[in-house]
């Protein structure tokens, strides 16, 4: 286009915006709005037309979830798996018992299915229930014993006094014994029956392991036969009757 011209139809065109027409204003500004309506809806269009595959899948996937965000609470909540509580606990067997047992009654205990275990529980820290059941788990003769308590060793490691550890009205539960105030801390739980003494007197039933049951062993005192895993507790026993 020549200078002249252009110049031509600029001077036209800021004439025209001069004048006083509100109608032609009007026009104008629906004449514009109708222009950019036009555009985006041809933007927005084209954009649809042209998106990308992948991009489809993920909004395809992700449309169930829109407008409804997790908050950091539930996201953690959800993936978030049970803690364990990993302990040692040693289960006695006479419902009076006031002292740490000897090496020997420790062992004797064991066989019994009863003594020294550390044991992993993972129920809710906040159950007594669950952590009852857990315990009975654990030392299935603990049921003979209506009911049980629990204890410490007082004072000093080198003590051999117990101490009862207080029973919450709830019962004992894992956030109790894992609290600071309660004292207990990687120490041994003793678990002592409650009511009656667990049974001790009859041979110990048919749960030893059978790689560790080996031969039938005869006593040197009495002459009887015995099984292997027994021999010795009863070997201390008939010595002590002879004499």
């Amino acid at each position: 286009m020549a200078r002249g011209k252009l110049s031509q139809v600029l001077r036209e065109i800021a004439d025209e915006l001069d004048k006083p027409s509100t109608s032609a204003a009007t026009s104008v500004a629906v004449d514009l709005n109708q222009s950019t309506s036009s555009a985006a809806a041809q933007s927005s269009t084209g954009s649809a037309q042209h998106i990308h595959p992948v991009d489809a899948e993920v909004a395809r996937l992700f449309r169930p979830y829109k407008g409804r965000p997790l908050s950091r609470r539930q996201t953690f909540g959800q993936l978030r798996q049970p803690c364990s509580y990993t302990h040692t606990f040693c289960c006695l067997s006479d419902k009076n018992a006031e002292s740490v047992p000897t090496r020997q009654l420790k062992r004797r205990l064991s066989t019994f299915g009863l003594g020294e275990k550390r044991v992993t529980y993972r129920g809710n820290h906040k159950s007594p229930d669950e952590f009852k059941r857990f315990l009975l788990e654990a030392y299935p003769k603990l049921r003979q014993g209506g009911g049980f308590e629990l204890l410490r060793i007082a004072g000093t490691t080198k003590s051999r006094q117990l101490s009862i550890i207080p029973c919450p009205r709830e019962g004992y539960d894992v956030n109790y014994l894992k609290d600071p105030q309660t004292q207990i801390g990687h120490a041994t739980v003793f678990i002592r029956p409650l009511q009656r003494n667990l049974d001790m007197d009859n041979e110990p039933e048919a749960e030893i392991c059978e790689e560790v049951a080996g031969p039938p062993q005869e006593c040197m005192t009495c002459g009887a036969e015995f099984p292997f895993a027994t021999i010795k507790f009863h070997s201390d026993e008939c010595l002590r009757l002879e004499k």
